[in-house]
């Protein structure tokens, strides 16, 4: 959930729940999104997070320790293409010592995606990106790209269908998603 303080500060409640395996509530987050620079189709913002301790450290599905995050958004909008890039990095506090040994601390994340307005109603995206396996002891980072559209239903109301790739075996090979955006106002 994301609510809008101001024109340029978004507030946002991220409530994770995985329905494949390891099935759970996943740690929490809560954070910000801060548009720090706007100009001529160029936008770069902040994105600061707090990961909640609450998913269950045991199914690998949380840390067992409160972490964050931190995530430079640049956006670059030209008719109807949208070029964006993120460079961001997570600290994770694992409270068992086995997970603090085979565990990197800090994951580094990088992506570039785009996307194009197909009329007034379907925008078509793509995503590739990559980042810092968690086990120390992997030498390959996962790869992904996702391909996607998201159909505005309403001025209020979005749904959306992705599909996701691993570009290498240290990704999830495959995942689809779907979302369901409402704004309230």
């Amino acid at each position: 959930m994301t609510r809008g303080l101001s024109e340029t500060i978004d507030v946002f409640l991220d409530v994770p729940y995985a329905l494949s395996h390891p099935t759970g509530m996943n740690d929490i987050g809560l954070g910000l999104k801060w548009r720090l620079f706007e100009s001529d189709g160029l936008s770069v913002g902040l994105k600061p997070e707090l990961s909640i301790s609450s998913g269950d450290q045991e199914k690998q599905l949380g840390d067992g320790r409160s972490g964050a995050a931190l995530t430079l958004l640049t956006q670059y909008e030209l008719g109807d293409w949208t070029w964006l890039f993120n460079l961001g990095t997570e600290l994770h506090r694992y409270s068992s010592a086995a997970s603090q040994d085979e565990s990197r601390r800090y994951i580094n994340k990088a992506s570039v995606g785009l996307t194009y307005q197909l009329d007034d109603q379907w925008l078509f995206v793509m995503d590739t990106g990559i980042q810092s396996h968690a086990n120390k002891s992997e030498k390959k980072d996962p790869r992904f790209a996702i391909i996607g559209l998201i159909y505005s239903l309403s001025d209020d109301t979005e749904l959306d269908v992705g599909y996701k790739k691993a570009l290498n075996t240290t990704e999830i090979d495959r995942q689809v998603g779907i979302g369901l955006t409402y704004r309230f106002k």
